[in-house]
């Protein structure tokens, strides 16, 4: 039987942040392609650290919001 090795990705939460404006400036754009009620549920996939999650909950008032990413430290810096 083969083992295979995995390897965690390791992202430093700090330099995420102080380099993801490209993907801060493509929120409204993509926002006005969704229509989302205050009761919404909404899962965020590889919410990084955290900043359009939060944008996302601002939405969705009486709904919920859950961010997931595969990085242990951007979660511990969304939280």
């Amino acid at each position: 039987m083969r083992q295979e090795s995995r390897q965690e990705a390791v992202w430093d939460p700090e330099l995420y942040a102080a380099h993801s404006a490209h993907h801060r400036n493509q929120d409204q754009t993509f926002l006005a392609t969704v229509r989302l009620m205050p009761g919404d549920q909404v899962l965020d996939l590889g919410c990084g650290t955290g900043e359009f999650t939060n944008r996302l909950a601002s939405l969705v008032p009486t709904g919920a919001v859950l961010g997931v990413d595969a990085s242990a430290e951007q979660i511990a810096r969304a939280r």
